[in-house]
Order: structure tokens, then C-alpha cells, then sequence
């Protein structure tokens, strides 16, 4: 699983049946996990990057401490034919359908917060 190896179980299994329900939709999408687990090392590195402006791949400041360091976050994109689509280009309501979809799990969303981080999930 990659990206899935050092995330909390809940958070795993939520999203591999998420990515089933979407798989078996058709229309040719499916889900990824662009970042799961980030040592803390990581996490400081990108928040340094974003501090300084190089905000290239970050879709908002990432925090100081963060659930990814601790194994219970995942990032998650849609891929349409294998192609990862853009978050930018993804509708709020495909996230916002996820996390409904998650939810049963004890997954919580990032586009709700003040400072709305779209493709987040947490547990």
C-alpha cells in the first residue's frame, strides 16, 4: 500500500473502502493518497518550504504539528483513467462526498476547518 503502511488502521480501511465504492462507480476514477505518513523531520521540512514561499504541491500550510506525523492523516487525490486530476480542477462536493463517506470510520475532514485544507482526512 505505500502511502497506507504507517497510517491508522481506521484511516486505512476507510479510505480502501472508499476506493472501492468509487472504483465500482465506473466513470473511469479512482482514489490516491499523495502523502500518509511524514516523520516529523518531513513535516518540519515542508512547513519550512511553505514559510518561505515555495509552495509548489502544498495545497495549504502545512501544520507544526501534524496527524501525518503521527500516522493518522492521508492527503488524498482522485485519479480519472490513472491520471492524477488536480485539486484545484477537483470539485469541493467530490471531497466533501468522501468525507461523508468516511465518516462511519471516526474520519474527519480538512475542508471544514477555518483554514480549509480540501483533499485532508483524519482520524
Amino acid at each position: 500500500m505505500g502511502e497506507l503502511d504507517q497510517v491508522d488502521e481506521r484511516l486505512a480501511t476507510a479510505f480502501g473502502q472508499a476506493n472501492k465504492a468509487v472504483v465500482q462507480a465506473g466513470y473511469g476514477l479512482s482514489l490516491a493518497v499523495t502523502s500518509g505518513y511524514r516523520s516529523p523531520e518531513k513535516q518540519r521540512a515542508l512547513r519550512t518550504r511553505y514559510l518561505a514561499g515555495d509552495r509548489v504541491g502544498l495545497t495549504s500550510e502545512p501544520a507544526a504539528d501534524s496527524r501525518h506525523s503521527q500516522g493518522r492523516a492521508i492527503d488524498v487525490a482522485f485519479r480519472y483513467q490513472g491520471q492524477l486530476v488536480p485539486i484545484a480542477a477537483t470539485p469541493r462536493w467530490a471531497f466533501e462526498e468522501l468525507a461523508e463517506f468516511m465518516a462511519p470510520w471516526g474520519v474527519r475532514w480538512g475542508g471544514r476547518w477555518r483554514s480549509p485544507s480540501p483533499n485532508h482526512y483524519e482520524v
